[in-house]
């Protein structure tokens, strides 16, 4: 079951990860770092988020999963044009997560300190170009 806790004013980011207590986990963190957060464990589920709800505001991708992998979910999202703008942040232990278009890879076990960066670093390159996001 997809997890929703979406917030006015502040980024909304998209977990999927089929490891439903790292999910829960980053959720909680993310929560606690000012994001709205939404979870999805396979590439289905969050499809089927995805086509109920706006776009978030960034995605963080685990490859490896059921139903629907990473790179299956990544090549749907590259058809839809309301996806084109959204960042992903690739999280694996794999040496193909070279092979799949994303804005940035983190390696698995997740360095939460870089991951924290790296998101805020695309979130504010993304309001710098279209000006829709502001962290509160």
């Amino acid at each position: 079951m997809t997890r929703t806790a979406l917030k006015g004013g502040k980024p909304t980011v998209l977990v999927v990860d089929d490891n439903t207590d790292a999910v829960e986990a980053l959720a909680q963190i993310l929560e606690y770092e000012g994001y709205a957060v939404a979870t999805a464990y396979d590439g289905r589920e969050a499809l089927d988020y995805l086509g109920g709800h706006p776009p978030p505001d960034l995605i963080v991708l685990d490859l490896m999963m059921p139903v629907m992998n990473g790179w299956e979910l990544r090549a749907e999202l590259a058809k839809l044009p309301a996806f084109a703008k959204v960042p992903i942040v690739v999280m694996t232990a794999l040496a193909e997560a070279a092979e799949i278009e994303a804005d940035a890879i983190v390696a698995k076990p997740i360095d939460l300190k870089r991951l924290l960066l790296i998101m805020d670093r695309l979130l504010a390159r993304r309001a710098d170009t279209d000006g829709s996001m502001s962290r509160a």
